[in-house]
């Protein structure tokens, strides 16, 4: 489930949605071509290579419970942060805005990644079901270790570490409040929530670089809407 609806491989299958997907990349590099700017299509032949880098990765730290905050920052970039990144240099290349701005918006994109990931992540035990569109701890139940459980089993007592990767190995549904328990005794959701914020000051300070606009704004305001979303 994703949104509250079924995922397309679910109804369609797995070959036909692969295929798509193949079609969407190939018409988003047709696309790409048309601007006939070469560094587009640099930028986007570097993004995928680092975004199946990135899944890779997450699939290899499957059910990892000795993964680190530095090796979940690493995924979370690769996959997720590094396509927003270049989405937003992109429409800076063919702004043809300064050296500085392209730069400026890369980073912002980055920052602006990685805060809706973690953000994303705390609201897989936060969240509510309905508004989320997917079960709570759903991310726990497929394998994916996220930054408030890595948190918590670096900062639990023994005896505590120890229920947090039963749980991690077997999440069923009436233990979610339990482990919610636990990730708030550690103050694991509010170091996630703190990291979330030192991202969004990061983007923030990357549009210091962006002329005074409605634009420049509308970014701002965005970064904000972001840090306090719930679904």
């Amino acid at each position: 489930m994703r949104r509250g609806r079924s995922t397309a491989n679910t109804i369609w299958g797995n070959q036909a949605v692969i295929l798509v997907g193949d079609f969407l990349l190939s018409k988003a590099l047709s696309l790409a071509v048309t601007t006939d700017r070469l560094r587009v299509l640099k930028v986007l032949a570097q993004t995928t290579t680092l975004m199946a880098e990135g899944e890779i990765l997450q699939l290899l730290h499957t059910n990892n419970l000795q993964l680190t905050e530095e090796g979940y920052l690493e995924v979370i970039n690769r996959k997720t942060a590094i396509l927003m990144s270049a989405a937003c240099q992109i429409g800076a290349i063919l702004g043809d805005v300064p050296p500085q701005q392209e730069e400026a918006l890369t980073q912002f994109g980055l920052n602006l990644g990685i805060t809706f990931q973690v953000v994303d992540d705390i609201l897989d035990f936060t969240g509510d079901a309905r508004e989320m569109g997917k079960p709570i701890g759903n991310d726990l139940k497929e394998g994916r270790i996220t930054l408030p459980v890595i948190h918590a089993l670096a900062q639990a007592s023994p005896r505590d570490r120890e229920r947090l990767q039963e749980m991690a190995q077997n999440l069923k549904p009436e233990m979610v409040q339990e482990l919610r328990d636990l990730l708030q005794k550690y103050g694991s959701l509010d170091h996630a929530r703190a990291l979330a914020r030192e991202y969004t000051c990061k983007a923030q300070a990357n549009l210091e670089d962006l002329p005074p606009g409605p634009e420049k704004d509308y970014f701002r305001a965005f970064t904000e809407e972001l840090l306090d979303r719930t679904h």
